[in-house]
C-alpha cells in the first residue's frame, strides 16, 4: 500500500527529509516505525513518542490503509 509520510524532530533526522510518499506492507504504525527507522531512532518508540494517522492521534497498533497519512512525533521542549 501506498502511504504519505511526515517526519519531525528525530524522526526526519533520520530520514533525512520532511515527508515522503512510501509503498509498505507494515500493518500498523509500530510495524513501519521498525521498516522505516530501524535502530536509527531509540527502542520502543511507543514508549517515548507519538503517532497520528489522517489528522488525529492513534495507537501504535492501529490498522493501517491505503493513502493514511502518518506522522511521527517525538517529544520536544522548548521555552
Amino acid at each position: 500500500m501506498t502511504l504519505h509520510l511526515l517526519h519531525f524532530s528525530v524522526f526526519r533526522d533520520a530520514r533525512g527529509c520532511d515527508a515522503e510518499r512510501v509503498e509498505t506492507d507494515a500493518p500498523t504504525p509500530l510495524a513501519l516505525c521498525a521498516e522505516l527507522f530501524g535502530a536509527a531512532v531509540p527502542a520502543q518508540p511507543e514508549a517515548w513518542a507519538r503517532v497520528a494517522v489522517n489528522d488525529a492521534f492513534a495507537g501504535w497498533d492501529v490498522r493501517l490503509a491505503e493513502g493514511d497519512t502518518v506522522v511521527f512525533l517525538a517529544p520536544s521542549a522548548g521555552g
